[in-house]
């Protein structure tokens, strides 16, 4: 884990879904406390534990657009 990586410390949930596509998965991230929602494609031969990691990480990253 890098130094700005922050994985949060309290109970927050997400909604996660991963879709496995040959060599690649698919998985999508939703903060359900802000409603951002995130995807990323990463190598199907990493754990599941970990690309869903990468997907939380991103929701904390990525700006909220506003409607």
């Amino acid at each position: 884990m890098m130094a700005w990586e922050k994985i949060p410390e309290d109970d927050t949930r997400y909604i996660i879904e991963c879709i496995y596509m040959g060599r690649y998965a698919k998985v999508s991230a939703v903060d359900p406390v802000t409603a951002t929602e995130v995807s990323i494609v990463g190598d199907a031969s990493r754990s599941k534990k970990e690309l869903e990691r990468v997907a939380v990480l991103k929701t904390g990253v990525c700006p909220r657009q506003e409607p």
